[in-house]
């Protein structure tokens, strides 16, 4: 059994992993076994078994401000299942209670109601030192004085791991990472993206069952998140580890999440894959949240059974009256000489191939944006009426947001 195996084995027990002030442990790992030889592809095999599914149940955040006790519900009755070997992206706008919430899966904020399992294991009351997790933050918390080397050793040097196989393992996840050959430099030699890379590498190197990434790009330029969320994407893959990945940035969460959980005001709206959250979100707020550019919303009404925007009869629906708001996304408009939906051209932003047209509805209270091909508006300019079909359409009502088609 090697060194990590054994790891995971007191992790299983419940048993404090070895740190700086736990000789006795070190110890009992070392006895009878060989602890110098730990190559590349063993490295890698033994990441990929470390990934474990987290289990939150209950999980509730409530902060209390001291001079007026006024209590803050940042997370609330929080019930999600995130599966072992997966990235998954926590999406929602600012103050939601997605950071609560790796804060709380971290050890670093004890939740005031609710459990938190890895695996079988109800790591609630542990320690973050003891719950085998590598957290990346977004302002990377690199040491300045120390080398790129020295900030990844330094996880392995508190859990007193020999020197030859923490400095082949350090190597390892710094060649990951495509950093192998900035070992010796200090963090302010390096760019951003290599200095969050840093940040990840000495993540991994404690060969953690979970990695948290809290908001790992915000302070990156749009360049380099694309290419770093490519990266993280890749290193994830690589590794197998279950991964959690914070971000009110619904492009970044959609393009490398194998699932996103949408929160809002530290409550659960939808946990699915990326495409699916897009293509059937289960409320307005779900609806409005993703896509780029976002999703139009047309005042209206049921009457009759019928869906009637501007007076003009859409569709023949099974509904109660009741005022609702129709949501087109930009791409599900046609252009279309015969179509349902009338309006005037306000602006044209034209985009290669395609065009995006701005329009308003008489009497609308909003304009709305359609993403067409630039051949079938040639001939077309600002103030001409236009008319649309569509291809998908949801409807909420107006009043809860909850979606009735």
């Amino acid at each position: 059994m090697g060194f990590f195996d054994k790891i995971k084995e007191l992790f299983k027990k419940k048993e404090k992993p070895p740190v700086a002030d736990s000789k006795e442990a070190v110890s009992e790992l070392e006895s009878g076994e060989e602890m110098s030889s730990f190559d590349a592809e063993a490295i890698k095999k033994d990441m990929q078994n470390m990934g474990v599914e987290i289990r939150l149940e209950g999980l509730t955040k409530e902060f209390v401000e001291k001079k007026t006790n006024r209590i803050t519900v940042a997370v609330d009755n929080f019930d999600v299942t995130i599966p072992a070997g997966k990235l998954v992206g926590l999406l929602g706008p600012s103050g939601c209670g997605k950071s609560t919430t790796l804060y709380m899966i971290s050890g670093l904020h004890k939740p005031t109601a609710g459990r938190i399992y890895f695996g079988e294991d109800d790591v609630t009351d542990l320690p973050p030192e003891q719950r085998g997790i590598g957290l990346v933050f977004q302002n990377y918390s690199l040491y300045p004085h120390m080398t790129v080397r020295q900030n990844i050793l330094f996880p392995l040097e508190n859990m007193q791991v020999p020197k030859e196989e923490a400095e082949k393992r350090a190597q390892y996840m710094a060649e990951l990472v495509q950093i192998g050959d900035l070992m010796n430099r200090k963090p302010n030699q390096l760019s951003g993206g290599q200095q969050q890379r840093v940040a990840i590498a000495r993540a991994l190197v404690k060969m953690p069952r979970v990695l948290l990434l809290d908001e790992p790009l915000s302070n990156l330029d749009a360049r380099l998140r694309m290419q770093m969320r490519e990266e993280i994407r890749r290193i994830q893959r690589e590794t197998g580890i279950t991964t959690i990945f914070v971000t009110h940035d619904q492009e970044e969460a959609m393009s490398i999440s194998d699932e996103i959980v949408v929160m809002k005001d530290g409550v659960l709206h939808q946990k699915d894959k990326p495409q699916h959250v897009y293509n059937e979100p289960v409320d307005e707020f779900v609806a409005r949240f993703l896509g780029n550019p976002p999703i139009n919303m047309i005042d209206g009404k049921i009457e009759d059974g019928k869906l009637i925007v501007n007076g003009r009869v859409l569709e023949k629906v099974n509904l109660e009256d009741q005022p609702i708001h129709l949501g087109i996304r930009a791409e599900f408009f046609q252009v279309d000489p015969k179509g349902r939906l009338e309006a005037e051209i306000e602006f044209l932003e034209h985009i290669g191939k395609d065009t995006m047209v701005i329009a308003s509805i008489e009497d609308a209270s909003r304009t709305f944006k359609a993403l067409v091909s630039a051949q079938t508006i040639k001939d077309l300019e600002v103030g001409h009426k236009i008319r649309f079909n569509y291809t998908s359409y949801f409807v909420f009502n107006a009043e809860t947001g909850e979606r009735l088609i």
